[in-house]
């Protein structure tokens, strides 16, 4: 493992001196190159491993934090934690970021902890100046609970929501509680999973975990007790200390350890931060706060050479391996063959197993396989050094390959972002589609008496103010009205023939779509195309060394590609997912399936930022294995396009990636076998038409940002290859946005509070014309801030150079238009503020939002409206819905206001909008559904709609479950469940998630199997008149009644009626509706009529 390198360098002479300095008071240590202050803390840690006490490494910034933090893990096994900064502008309606808290949480209880220690604990030194609880405090803030205890639910909801945490319908996240039924709920902000009390009365009967995601218990997670610290969030959450406050030093014990990394770089960033915060008025806390700082430190530790002067300082022998990094790779491993010639032990640190099987092959392939002096690992490590003391030098695939540095996040909770439950949560007042009677108004869940016994009901409001109500059993035939636009649909007539006629057309339209996709299906089919061999071992390592761990979603898409690529005919898929969700990596990936089997692969793309940041990716993943890859853009020359094009066209570039320039006429290739189309829609009419040519020849993947929802892709299915992303990337966290008028303190704020935390900054204005008096503006407000400004009118040199400058930290603020939506992605970049955010569409508002939060730290975003300006009222609303839905997988529930609107028109075709308006989307992607059968002659069973029209109590009661949005999701998942053997699973699911619940609502299962169990036997009606039975359906309906021993009577060819009352099976005092309804379920369960004794039975055809 690490071992050889970490326990030689233990034994050490050097280390042992450097130790001895440390353990006996204050020391400098300097020469620490690369990564080697993490191999060296590495050593003390597995050195002090029996003692106690904990080390804080402190930083100047949020950068070497987060470098150092990784890096130790290359070293420390265990125990390496972050103190993180909070990174808000700490206004009135400022709510703390609960992982933030969490982690703040867990440092300061492990500081007051048992005295065991043995963790690093790294920190920016901004996260310090913020001050936290009294030890005190903490300590009384701990509440245990176990399963027999009494705690009150009301009792204990009262302490949550006096501790700061919010009481919502679900607990998803960190920081919510929720009680239903007999299930308390709450996410507590130092777990990492939330926990699940279920009570019996008062009393604590079980304690568990449960999945915030699925809300379902996780199994074996039932735990004897858990321990709660309850903390009011104005104790934990202030931006400054003031100088009476308790910080972290306060927790400090005895044998702890404080560490300034660059400690002259630290006490300036203290100096900054308190003048950007407080002004000079902050001034005392300032000097306070560095001298506890400086009274705590036990070392300075520096890349540079210490001087010793009154305080003992060593420098120790690392020194720098920079002749590595080279774009060159030969020459690279030439300068370890000299290496290992000079009698230097050599180890090498790669990303991942697959990198480490790679590099081996390139060691064997430059002869140098099988040296004894060359090691290699597996680890974060990103920065080589070299140990002159062991003769040894450390490199890293990082360096060697010259990869721009990508860090994993670490972060393993979930972040704040709601689970996507449904895109149908209906409000009052919204639009809805009723499959019979058209479109109307839901005016909520209503509940009255009906022949005695309380039922509850969707009220929906028709043409002329007609009511109507249905029951919550059939809220299927109920969907959410979504269609394209901002103009309210106009309310249907009850009984009228206008909503039959326009499903009609729909229909009529669709047919005509789903005719036209068939025909470039079978023109693909009629054009084989090259089958691709399995997955080599080159292929393996490459995407074992994706330095994220894939989403289910990633995995599922790279096996539905490798499939079509394995094909005979080509390949045309379609992957849709929101900005940041890794549809770029599984291009890479098939493109390097395709350059593996002899085959060139062209990247078209709709910007030229864009061209040069995907000409970067594949530069970065695909270094250390042979493929040629090159870039035409307008940043390049005429004469090197001409040569670029030259090498495509003799088959010397096996990439070649590029905007609209790739469909001219004199780009070709020797062997094009896959074409990657990113974000299709933005290209031009005729530009479409060359790629639909294309699509019959070659294999085409096409990415789009614009997220497709589940509905549309069922529908789409069997005509159109489609994948969806819609998990986040491990570590994401959602985006916080906010919309305020331009106000130059905001502005401010929002800047400096990016700056503290070492940040940078977009600023988006959208007019060429004004953009430098804006920048003198901005100047003016934020002084200390360095700003570039870049747009589309500037000459292609100078637009290179200025993003160059930004992506190298030379400015603070990149001042610019819309160029950045397809920019290139820049870790370091997590606050973007829009100016005149009024004049974008909900589309690009979402794009431009997806430039930052692609890193781990949390990201802002600032919607400025114009302060002398009137906003309509349809700009306010996107604004507001962007606002509303800034969780992950956002794109999902924005565009069920605009963007998947938009999106259905780029995959359909934009004449499909009009139509989605007129009938709605749900409604839509069934019809779409349907017509795809029938064109390919399968066919399609339309779902049967049972009516049980008997009087029971089945709803679920105020008082086992009181909000409206969670008990519409249960009726709508009851009301779709496919099977009984799904219904069960509902059951249990249910018991899990609310505890037990009452007869109400057990009988709405029961209704729902009854349901299932009609549409089986082919009957659509169950009712009850006058004591007898009635029974309307088809001829499987006659099976049944065959069976049935009682008087059965034909009132029609598809109804009949069976004599209850007659012949004594309805017993006096009990609600003929229910008794009704146990008989009807037990016979169409079983097919034999219960309480049989007779054998014969009389049949009556009164229907002629």
């Amino acid at each position: 493992m690490k071992g050889s390198l970490l326990q030689d360098y233990l034994r050490s002479d050097e280390f042992r001196r450097a130790r001895s300095l440390l353990e006996a008071g204050f020391a400098r240590l300097g020469d620490f190159w690369g990564g080697s202050f993490a191999l060296f803390l590495g050593a003390w840690h597995k050195a002090r491993e029996d003692e106690a006490g904990n080390c804080i490494l402190v930083t100047s910034c949020q950068e070497d934090a987060d470098e150092l933090l990784e890096e130790l893990e290359a070293f420390v096994e265990t125990g390496v934690a972050s103190f993180p900064a909070w990174d808000s502008l700490f206004l009135d309606n400022s709510n703390p970021d609960p992982l933030v808290y969490g982690d703040r949480l867990q440092v300061l209880e492990t500081l007051q902890g048992s005295g065991e220690g043995g963790s690093f604990i790294v920190t920016p030194v901004h996260a310090l100046v913020q001050p936290v609880p009294e030890p005190k405090l903490l300590r009384d803030a701990r509440l245990e609970v176990f399963a027999g205890s009494r705690l009150p639910p009301t009792e204990l909801a009262e302490v949550l929501t006096a501790k700061g945490y919010r009481n919502v319908p679900l607990a998803e996240a960190v920081g919510e509680y929720s009680s239903r039924g007999d299930i308390f709920d709450v996410f507590p902000y130092s777990h990492d999973a939330p926990v699940r009390l279920e009570y019996f009365g008062d009393a604590i009967e079980s304690v568990r975990r449960y999945d915030p995601a699925t809300q379902r218990s996780v199994p074996g997670s039932v735990e004897d007790r858990v321990e709660l610290t309850l903390i009011a969030s104005d104790k934990v959450f202030r931006d400054c200390y003031r100088g009476e406050e308790a910080l972290l030093f306060d927790y400090l014990q005895e044998a702890d350890r404080v560490v300034l990394w660059e400690a002259d770089a630290v006490f300036d960033r203290v100096r900054k931060v308190f003048h950007n915060i407080s002004g000079p008025g902050g001034d005392v806390a300032r000097d306070q706060f560095m001298l506890k700082l400086r009274d705590c430190a036990a070392a300075h530790a520096s890349c540079m050479p210490v001087v010793s002067e009154s305080v003992p300082a060593m420098n120790l022998g690392f020194g720098s391996v920079e002749q590595e990094r080279s774009a060159d790779i030969a020459r690279a491993f030439e300068s370890i063959g000299s290496r290992l010639c000079d009698g230097v032990e050599v180890t090498v640190y790669c990303e991942s197993e697959g990198e480490a099987k790679r590099f081996s092959e390139l060691l064997r392939d430059n002869q140098l396989r099988d040296s004894e002096r060359i090691d290699i690992e597996v680890g974060p490590l990103r920065r080589g050094f070299e140990v002159t003391s062991l003769s040894r030098a450390v490199l890293t695939t990082r360096e060697i390959f010259n990869r721009q540095v990508v860090r994993r996040p670490r972060r393993a909770r979930k972040a704040p972002g709601k689970a996507i439950r449904s895109f149908l949560e209906l409000k009052k007042g919204d639009h809805v589609v009723h499959l019979v009677h058209g479109i109307g108004r839901y005016m909520g869940i209503e509940s009255f008496e009906k022949d005695g016994v309380e039922q509850e009901f969707l009220a929906l409001v028709y043409k002329a103010d007609v009511k109507v109500y249905v029951p919550v059993s059939k809220i299927d035939l109920v969907q959410k009205y979504v269609g394209s636009g901002d103009r309210a649909p106009r309310l249907d007539k009850v009984g009228g023939t206008s909503w039959s006629r326009k499903k009609d057309e729909v229909e009529a339209a669709l047919m005509d779509l789903a005719a036209e996709l068939l025909d470039v299906q079978a023109a693909r089919l009629e054009h084989p195309g090259t089958a691709y061999e399995e997955d080599s071992e080159w292929q393996r390592q490459f995407e074992a060394s994706f330095p994220y761990e894939d989403t289910e979603d990633q995995v599922e898409v790279t096996r539905a590609i490798k499939e079509d690529m394995q094909q005979p005919r080509p390949m045309d898929r379609l992957i849709c997912g929101d900005v940041g969700y890794g549809k770029t990596e599984l291009a890479m990936r098939a493109a390097f399936k395709a350059v593996e089997g002899g085959r060139q692969v062209a990247v078209l793309v709709p910007t030229t930022l864009l061209a040069q940041q995907h000409y970067s990716s594949f530069n970065d993943r695909m270094s250390g294995f042979p493929v040629s890859i090159d870039v035409l853009s307008r940043f390049r020359s005429r004469s090197q396009q001409q040569e670029t094009v030259e090498k495509a066209c003799k088959g010397q570039l096996d990439i070649l990636i590029g905007t609209h320039r790739l469909l001219s006429a004199d780009v070709g290739f020797r062997d094009l076998g896959l074409v990657i189309i990113d974000e299709e829609q933005r290209f031009g009419v005729v530009h479409k038409e060359k790629l639909k040519r294309l699509r019959s020849q070659v294999e085409v993947l096409t990415l789009s940002a614009t997220p497709i929802p589940r509905t549309l892709h069922m529908a789409l299915l069997g005509i159109r290859d489609i994948s969806s992303l819609s998990t986040a990337p491990e570590g994401r966290m959602s985006i916080q946005t906010e919309i305020s008028h331009f106000d130059s303190n905001r502005l401010r704020e929002a800047i400096v509070r990016e700056m503290n935390r070492d940040g940078q900054i977009y600023l988006v204005h959208n007019r060429v014309l004004d953009i430098e008096t804006l920048k003198k503006e901005v100047e003016g407000i934020v002084p200390e801030a360095r700003i570039l400004v870049v747009h589309g009118q500037m000459k292609e040199r100078e637009l290179e150079a200025r993003m160059g400058a930004f992506m190298r930290h030379e400015a603070d603020v990149l001042l610019a238009t819309t160029i950045i939506e397809s920019g290139i992605d820049i870790p370091r970049v997590n606050t973007i503020i829009i100016n005149e955010a009024d004049r974008y569409g909900l589309a690009d508002l979402h794009q431009l939002r997806g430039r930052v939060g692609r890193y781990k730290h949390q990201a802002y975003c600032y919607l400025f409206l114009p302060e002398h300006r009137h906003v309509n009222s349809d700009a306010l609303k996107r604004l507001k819905a962007l606002v509303e839905y800034s969780g992950l997988g956002s794109g999902f529930q924005i565009a069920m206001r605009d963007l998947e609107i938009r999106g259905a028109g780029n995959i359909l075709g934009k004449q499909q909008s009009g139509h989605i308006a007129t009938v709605g989307y749900d409604l839509y992607c069934r019809l779409l559904e349907k017509c795809v059968h029938a064109m390919k002659n399968e066919d399609y069973r339309e779902p049967v709609s049972v009516e049980i029209d008997l009087v029971l109590q089945a709803h679920i009661p105020d008082d086992f479950i009181r909000s409206q949005e969670i008990k519409l999701e249960i009726y709508r998942k009851i009301s779709s469940a496919p099977s009984r053997e799904a219904l069960e699973d509902l059951g249990d699911e249910f018991r899990d998630c609310y505890g037990k619940f009452p007869a109400e609502v057990q009988q709405l299962l029961d209704l729902q199997a009854a349901r299932l169990d009609c549409s089986s036997w082919g009957i659509e009606y169950v009712g009850c008149e006058d004591g007898n039975l009635i029974l309307r359906g088809g001829e499987k309906m006659k099976e049944l009644l065959d069976a049935c021993p009682y008087r059965v009577v034909v009132l029609d060819p598809s109804t009949a009626a069976v004599c209850l009352k007659k012949e004594g099976l309805l017993e006096q005092g009990r609600k003929p509706g229910e008794q009704v309804f146990g008989l009807v379920a037990e016979w169409l369960k079983t097919g034999v009529f219960p309480r049989s004794k007779r054998l014969g039975r009389r049949f009556v055809d009164i229907s002629k």
